[in-house]
């Protein structure tokens, strides 16, 4: 397993546990599995861990794994090969996925609410993680903001990464839940606005990217230093940003789809 795989298992473990129960245990592991690649659990082009693994680090049978991976290949979210060689690796975002008409009102009045609760939400995340962050996750969260992504999934994988570990540095795992819930019921569908669009329209796109996860590098040192208001200040500019971003490219897609 990859050094995250700890962190990983535990992360699926609370993931099929707040899911409950009362459905078929293969659709809880498949639907835990793929709240962890919306989430940035897993990147494009990562291997799961094997099914030896990920059987023992849930507690089910390898028949109920192997359901519920089929389940994730048939959304074409991974790809499954056999033998000893093989394994399932994640799958990027389809590109060719076509508009499919207009784009509805309702995806509209989301993009709105989520981006409340994330104003809400995300600030104070930052702000608690100022006020207790440990100095090993300091460092840590610090070192993930200087990453850099090439690319639209590597992008939205490292700045869901950085903003779960800012709510996993609070210590409050209320929180972070409801900070997972907003990002991944969001951007489930609207990265995929991303991908309904001709990219090579954006010739800033990789300018646009690069300043996003730019803005991590001060809200870290903000809260390794333990600056809880400045943390808070620049987390609520970041947040508002991304949201006026995803507002304008939600409008592209309108106009395209029109």
């Amino acid at each position: 397993m990859s050094a995250r795989g700890p962190e990983i298992g535990s992360a699926l473990q609370d993931l099929v546990t707040d899911l409950g129960h009362g459905r078929p245990a293969h659709e809880i592991i498949a639907e835990a599995l793929h709240r962890r690649i919306a989430l940035g659990g897993y990147e494009p082009g990562e291997s799961l861990p094997s099914e030896r693994e990920l059987a023992e680090t849930l507690g089910i049978g390898r028949a109920t794994l192997r359901a519920a991976l089929r389940l994730l290949t048939e959304q074409g979210l991974v790809s499954t090969r056999p033998g000893r060689a093989g394994g399932t690796t994640v799958l990027a975002a389809d590109r060719d996925t076509p508009a499919g008409g207009r784009v509805e009102a309702e995806r509209e009045r989301e993009l709105h609410e989520v981006g409340d609760v994330r104003q809400v939400l995300e600030p104070l995340s930052a702000r608690r993680a100022a006020e207790q962050i440990s100095s090993d996750d300091a460092a840590a969260l610090q070192r993930l903001a200087g990453q850099q992504a090439i690319g639209i999934e590597a992008f939205t994988t490292l700045d869901t990464r950085f903003h779960i570990a800012v709510a996993a540095a609070t210590g409050n795992p209320l929180l972070r839940s409801l900070i997972e819930r907003a990002r991944e019921n969001f951007f489930d569908w609207a990265n995929a606005l991303w991908f309904r669009m001709d990219l090579r329209e954006r010739d800033d796109l990789g300018a646009v990217l690069d300043h996003s996860l730019a803005e991590h590098r001060p809200i870290a040192a903000a809260i390794a230093a333990g600056d809880a208001r400045r943390a808070e200040r620049l987390m609520s500019r970041h947040i508002r940003a991304g949201v006026e971003s995803y507002a304008e490219i939600f409008s592209r897609a309108r106009r395209r789809s029109a």
